[in-house]
């Protein structure tokens, strides 16, 4: 299933709403660097894949 860029910043958008004791905000900053590595390697793939075609 293709995941759609709006869909991946609505649920990050949410995640940073998220204010709780149990994640620290350096965990909270660390879990969003690696959804935006995994969005920008999604884009450079993506990129990549039409590029070939």
């Amino acid at each position: 299933m293709k995941i759609i860029e709006k869909d991946i910043m609505s649920i990050l958008e949410k995640f940073s709403k998220i204010q709780t004791n149990l994640v620290s905000v350096a965990a909270r900053q660390e879990i969003t660097n690696k959804i935006l590595d995994a969005i920008m390697q999604y884009r450079e793939r993506t990129a990549i894949n039409e590029s070939i075609r």
